[in-house]
């Protein structure tokens, strides 16, 4: 359960796993003040979408399935459409694994880094920034990294939404596998450049409120 939404997994007729995200009638509401709080503390925000519960799963099934025309290894969507309840549903086919922040360091190979920022790279390059990328929202399938819950995400972002999805990502790696591991593969994977655009932005306002209590807990 998360404010204005509860997630649920089970399976389709054919064994296949589902994820079930279920928006209550206070979704829309916690969705406008999270987009009223990022206009007043970023002069460039990202641009608002999705008012209503409906709106709302439509634009996370679009998000998806733009990620997934891009290249990017995403969940592939099922539907996503208003229940006979008034809650809004969206599911997607995806394992009920934990995520990779749930892995150790020593789990985590240099592959796996470099994967997953080449993964981002295909989402930027589509013009989509997550705006919630840390490793509570990638999961390791297969061996890969797939990139998941795209309720937050923006299409047709600004250089500073993509930016913030850089430095998200950078501090989320190093709580994960320390600094210098996270920031070698992060140039390995061709990220030199993003990484300086991102340095603004390595600081507690532009990270998710997830992260946030992550990087405290781990300096």
């Amino acid at each position: 359960q998360q404010i204005g939404s509860a997630q649920y997994v089970g399976h389709d007729t054919q064994g296949g796993a589902l994820k079930v995200r279920v928006l209550g009638r206070d979704a829309q509401d916690t969705q406008w003040l999270a987009r009223r709080w990022r206009g007043l503390a970023y002069r460039d925000p990202p641009r608002s979408v999705a008012v209503g519960r409906v709106e709302q799963v439509e634009h996370e099934a679009l998000a998806t399935l733009m990620a997934a025309q891009a290249g990017v290894r995403t969940p592939e969507v099922v539907t996503a459409a208003l229940g006979p309840t008034g809650d809004a549903v969206v599911v997607t086919r995806q394992p009920d694994i934990e995520p990779l922040e749930s892995m150790t360091a020593e789990k985590v190979s240099d592959e796996l880094l470099e994967q997953l920022c080449q993964e981002v790279s295909r989402l930027h390059g589509a013009g989509i920034s997550h705006n919630r990328l840390n490793a509570g929202n990638v999961l390791v399938v297969d061996g890969e990294p797939m990139l998941v819950d795209f309720e937050a995400a923006t299409l047709g972002a600004p250089q500073s939404a993509l930016d913030i999805d850089v430095a998200e990502l950078i501090v989320a790696c190093t709580v994960l596998v320390g600094p210098d591991r996270a920031l070698k593969n992060a140039v390995a994977a061709g990220w030199g450049d993003a990484i300086g655009r991102a340095l603004p932005y390595l600081q507690r306002a532009a990270l998710t409120p997830h992260l946030r209590d992550l990087a405290r807990a781990h300096e």
